[in-house]
């Protein structure tokens, strides 16, 4: 983070350092596949149970406690810059989450391991069943479903799960 902070994931929990120190290690009992950090600064933590966000003196808010629905393995997660709302990768599908509206919807079903939002506001999804797109738009009227594209033909991706977009 910007305070020279380096946030570890690992499979038992993550591991907080700074100045060659490890300072603490946040929720020992949990796996955690990958951490992010968002345009305002704050970290989360994504692991096999769900979605944490690290608070100040390392406290964690457990997201999953408020939105029961929200999946337990939580792989990849994306920010719309403009809104702020955070797209989520699960084993589920995809979701999105307004942190400023305590809401959260379903978008997507599936096992999906990565999301990607370009600077054309298209996001990309990696699912079991290979590379969908569409725009954020789609999402929000409601209209992805009809409007999503499967990429898999016209890439020759075939029987091949990508884990990660960059």
């Amino acid at each position: 983070d910007t305070s020279g902070t380096i946030y570890f994931a690992t499979s038992k929990g993550v591991s907080v350092f700074r100045n060659d120190t490890i300072l603490q290690t946040l929720l020992p009992e949990v796996s955690f596949n990958t951490i992010f950090t968002d345009i305002e600064g704050s970290v989360w933590l994504l692991g096999d149970d769900g979605l944490y966000k690290s608070g100040e003196n390392y406290t964690t808010t457990h997201v999953n406690e408020m939105f029961p629905e929200l999946a337990g393995n939580v792989y990849d997660l994306q920010e719309n810059q403009a809104t702020g709302e955070k797209y989520i990768a699960s084993a589920e599908g995809v979701f999105v989450y307004s942190e400023n509206e305590q809401t959260l919807l379903k978008l997507f079903d599936g096992n999906c391991y990565s999301l990607f939002i370009d600077v054309n506001d298209s996001i990309w999804i990696s699912t079991r069943d290979g590379l969908f797109i569409s725009n954020l738009v789609d999402f929000s009227t409601g209209e992805a479903g009809k409007k999503i594209r499967s990429l898999n033909k016209s890439l020759g991706i075939s029987d091949v799960i990508i884990k990660d977009i960059f």
